[in-house]
């Protein structure tokens, strides 16, 4: 696969090579029909002036000594007759405008010449490009299909996964693939494979009901567990949906403000999505009973996190009695496209010409507003209306003017958009580039590519931007009251196990904290100020051991939403269970790299 990286780099960078040469063979073109223009104009004031000439010759034949101009031979002022002794007439009088005209002809001659040989040249290079332009998008062809891999081919391992997770909870699903045909990049897939296998696992946990309880709701003993997978061109679409309880939201609001994640105020504000959306909030669990496959209140924060880290999205649609759908969105590895530009005032901004599906302008008596939400209709079909400027962040209410708007229908996963923009340029193939960071963090933008007149055009995922729609993400009571510089206690009895990891969190940026037991570290939290983000600790300490320590700490309301991470050498199933029964967050065996430690502070507080 590297080295089928390396080629795709390769071509990649042969085709910004081929679509700078295309601008400048329409440059060329533009200059060979400017120079046929100029060949016509000097032939046309050519014309004129051998007509004039012609017209000024008769006339000096018929007033003799008032020629136009003088002869060219001799240079006595003698015509040529008379010097040689010959009649006038049997001569013409050729005289230095005369000779400048003739000259000026041939030059006209010459020109259509050279410009006839130019085209003949421009034609040969059209030939030439095009033939350059089959060769290599059929290389990248036959390139890209070697790394795709169907996604059916995953259908037993996740039908395994399903019937592990239901032997432990005592339940009963089947699941069931649909599109297992699509081809899917196999990088892309192999990524997809861990946030899959979690959804899997949390659709049995959470959602599907216990056999005897669906059989008296009158479902299926049997649960369902749909996954699909849609091709969205510029994206791919991963939908998780199970047929069970789903979730509540009055009871998830009301565990996120006993876990002191939310205020009370903050609950009383929040839509019903923004409760929803608190699934993904680290230390929030709908499980009934901890165990190893739920109850530790991280599992969708890091799926999460997983999800975002490759610039995808996760939303969670749910409905009481009825399931719970979740939707990944991931972006695909475009590298060569044919775009859409459409300019604003000052920028020029690049839309995959894959997902677009008509241009059309609009009549504003068309456009239907409902508050700040409006809708167009275009033939028989009435589509939701967004505008570039909201999207783009440059005015949150669209200024419509008096004209017709000019409309894009953009295809996306959940049917045609309807997307207003100021102007459209013109299409072109662009080589999509990825942004590094901070860029990459920014959502609803899929890379940015060099055009062919030297601006540089950042991609737009629109799907995202309807996708998204006007939802706020929740901030959390949690969330605001920490710092972007963390402080991380560590908890061991082992003098020199404090000091190195007291270093490892120092040189990560961080603030440390240290105690030698629990005993110690609960004098040291009760008499701070300032709490950890995070509590790593030992499980076997003198006095206070890192288990009772844990379940102190989740007595104490204060105490009780720091994250802890317990760091031990006992990797077995039976001091994992404990610990996550206590409410540890996560568990990490010795020996350990430096690297992976950061890694799970850093998703446990959401700063990845």
């Amino acid at each position: 696969l590297d080295r089928l990286d390396d080629m795709v780099s390769v071509i990649r960078d042969l085709v910004v090579s081929r679509s700078m040469f295309e601008q400048r063979l329409k440059e060329f073109d533009r200059q060979v029909n400017e120079l046929h223009n100029a060949a016509r104009r000097l032939q046309s004031t050519n014309s004129r002036f051998e007509v004039d000439l012609g017209a000024s010759m008769l006339e000096a034949d018929r007033a003799p000594g008032k020629g136009f101009g003088r002869p060219a031979y001799p240079t006595d002022g003698r015509s040529v007759a008379d010097a040689d002794h010959f009649d006038p007439l049997e001569f013409d009088r050729y005289t230095e405008f005369h000779e400048a005209v003739l000259e000026l002809s041939e030059a006209s001659g010459d020109t259509f010449a050279i410009n006839s040989a130019l085209e003949t040249v421009k034609d040969d290079l059209q030939s030439l490009f095009d033939k350059q332009k089959r060769l290599i998008d059929g290389i990248q062809e036959k390139i890209m299909r070697i790394r795709l891999v169907a996604f059916g081919t995953l259908k037993t391992r996740l039908e395994r996964a399903v019937r592990v997770t239901c032997d432990d909870e005592s339940k009963k699903a089947d699941v069931y693939l649909e599109n297992g045909e699509l081809e899917v990049d196999t990088q892309i897939l192999d990524f997809l494979i861990e946030p899959l296998m979690h959804l899997l696992k949390n659709a049995v946990v959470h959602g599907i009901e216990y056999p005897e309880t669906r059989r008296l709701i009158g479902k299926p003993e049997v649960g369902r567990i749909d996954v699909r997978l849609d091709n969205e061109e510029t994206h791919i679409v991963l939908r998780v949906s199970d047929d069970g309880g789903g979730i509540v939201t009055a009871a998830l609001k009301e565990k996120a403000i006993g876990n002191g994640l939310i205020t009370v105020e903050q609950g009383d504000r929040m839509s019903e999505q923004e409760i929803l959306d608190l699934i993904f909030v680290p230390g929030l669990t709908t499980a009934e009973r901890l165990n190893l496959n739920a109850g530790r209140g991280v599992g969708m924060n890091i799926v999460k996190k997983t999800i975002e880290s490759r610039n995808g999205t996760i939303a969670i649609d749910s409905s009481p009695h009825r399931g719970t759908t979740f939707t990944v969105r991931m972006p695909l590895q475009l590298g060569l496209t044919k775009a859409l530009l459409i300019g604003t005032a000052t920028d020029t901004y690049a839309i995959p010409i894959k997902m677009v599906k008509q241009i059309v302008e609009v009549d504003q008596t068309y456009i239907q507003a409902h508050g700040s939400d409006h809708k167009v209709a275009i033939g028989d079909a009435i589509y939701e209306l967004r505008f570039i400027d909201e999207f783009l962040g440059f005015a949150d209410e669209p200024d419509l003017g008096t004209g017709p708007i000019t409309v894009v229908l953009i295809e996306t996963a959940d049917g045609i958009k309807a997307l207003s923009v100021q102007k459209v340029l013109k299409s072109e193939e662009i080589v999509i580039k990825p942004l590094a960071k901070p860029l990459s963090e920014l959502r609803g933008v899929l890379g940015a590519a060099v055009v062919g007149s030297g601006e540089l055009a950042p991609i737009l995922d629109v799907p995202y931007f309807f996708a998204r729609g006007r939802r706020e993400k929740p901030v959390t009571a949690l969330q605001d009251s920490r710092s972007e510089t963390l402080t991380i206690m560590a908890v061991d009895d082992s003098p020199s196990v404090r000091h190195l990891t007291s270093k490892v969190i120092m040189n990560a940026g961080w603030n440390a904290m240290v105690a030698k037991d629990g005993i110690d570290a609960l004098e040291s939290l009760n008499n701070s100020a300032k709490l950890p983000d995070v509590i790593l600790t030992d499980i076997e300490m003198p006095r206070m051991g890192g288990y009772e320590f844990v379940a102190e700490l989740k007595k104490d309301e204060r105490l009780r939403p720091i994250p802890v991470i317990v760091i031990t050498s006992r990797g077995g199933d039976k001091h994992r269970e404990k610990a996550f029964e206590n409410g540890v967050t996560d568990y990490l065996v010795k020996p350990y790299s430096d690297a992976e430690l950061i890694e799970k502070i850093q998703t446990l507080t959401m700063l990845v």
